[in-house]
């Protein structure tokens, strides 16, 4: 009886419609260009024909988000235009959900390295120490954590996301610190355009 239970419930995630988080499944369902993509507050749903193999699409921004592992943010930066897109905008607190919940490791980070880059720095210090996102949309979401950002010793010009709970640290799980740009910091998630 078990196996036959597992196999109703393997039937759709071999079929590549969702890929689950915990144990959270589809909810409901929502059609967009005649393709039904399952939506959950933790689900990264896999819509066939909108991203390329490997890449999870979040429909409330139309768009495709992969997380790779290792870079600063420069070389990182690199690679999501290479690959057609930048590294990850955020505009809103689902969409921060949907980023973290794509590049968290499971295992708790100690230190800031073990964070996750998306697109956001100072790109006109020392000029200005307005922040702006690599794919130029507007900055109206910022979950900093307490007391960030704080340019500590002059040199932290790009963001981060803490996508693993933090031990031993006064950083927050799934808020933001700016951090030098030339550290290598565990993964980077890259976000473009859905394919149509």
């Amino acid at each position: 009886m078990h196996a036959v239970t597992f196999l109703l419930l393997a039937i759709p995630l071999v079929e590549g419609f969702i890929k689950p988080i915990g144990n959270e499944l589809m909810s409901r369902s929502t059609v967009k260009n005649n393709c039904t993509c399952p939506l959950s507050k933790s689900v990264l749903s896999i819509c066939p024909g909108h991203c390329e193999d490997g890449w999870a699409y979040y429909s409330r921004k139309d768009a495709c988000y992969k997380a790779y592992h290792m870079g600063n943010f420069d070389d990182a930066e690199g690679i999501c235009e290479m690959k057609g897109g930048h590294l990850a905008s955020i505009h809103s607190f689902a969409e921060n959900e949907f980023v973290t919940e794509l590049a968290k490791s499971g295992v708790a980070a100690d230190n800031i390295w073990k964070g996750t880059w998306i697109g956001l720095r100072q790109a006109k210090h020392p000029l200005s120490k307005e922040w702006t996102w690599t794919d130029g949309t507007e900055v109206d979401y910022t979950p900093w954590s307490k007391n960030q950002p704080d340019d500590y010793g002059g040199a932290e010009h790009c963001a981060h996301l803490f996508c693993d709970a933090m031990v031993n640290t006064n950083y927050e799980y799934r808020k933001w610190n700016d951090a030098p740009c030339s550290l290598k910091m565990r993964t980077f998630v890259c976000k473009k355009e859905a394919m149509h």
